[in-house]
């Protein structure tokens, strides 16, 4: 006679804690979002805002005075028993990019960078496929995927590609009526 099989407690699986930092810069009409390295000491630096205003003037927006970037880090806290997995970042993202909407209307969100598209369009996967196509995270809200900012810094030959990315949305605010302030 063989023993029974006792089943043994399974431990949960430690979950995956996603790492990004993103920059949320409003100004205008637009708010751009900025993916950084996540594991970078430095924040939102003056080169990452110069080239953020240069974009804007590349959209054909009016003269901006520059944003104060503000930075939502993931995870928010060191605790490892708060769960911090993808559910929760996303919603953190869509509730500081809903903040910054009632803040600032905008008529078109910039996603640079693979987190940025990722959190905010709520996708998983990700990658280059969502890259210069526009979508609606809301109603009257268009948004646009394209490189981070850091990206095109450290690969200023990936700014061929931004541009050729931007022009649906170009077209499309060339198109469309300014957002009521």
């Amino acid at each position: 006679m063989q023993p029974e099989a006792v089943p043994r407690a399974r431990r949960p699986e430690p979950q995956l804690v996603p790492e990004f930092k993103l920059a949320f810069l409003s100004m205008g009409d637009g708010l751009i979002i900025d993916s950084l390295p996540p594991q970078s000491r430095g924040g939102f630096s003056p080169a990452h805002l110069r080239l953020a205003m240069s974009l804007w003037r590349a959209l054909g927006m009016p003269a901006a005075e520059p944003p104060r970037a503000q930075l939502l880090p993931w995870p928010a806290f060191t605790s490892r028993s708060l769960d911090q997995g993808w559910d929760q970042a996303q919603t953190a993202v869509q509730r500081k990019f809903d903040l910054m909407l009632q803040q600032s209307p905008a008529r078109f969100v910039l996603l640079l960078g693979d987190a940025a598209a990722r959190l905010l369009l709520q996708s998983p996967e990700g990658g280059d496929g969502m890259r210069g196509m526009l979508f609606r995270p809301r109603s009257q809200v268009s948004a646009l995927a394209t490189a981070s900012l850091s990206e095109m810094l450290q690969v200023p030959g990936c700014k061929r590609d931004v541009w050729r990315d931007l022009q649906p949305l170009m077209r499309h605010l060339t198109q469309a009526p300014p957002v009521d302030g």
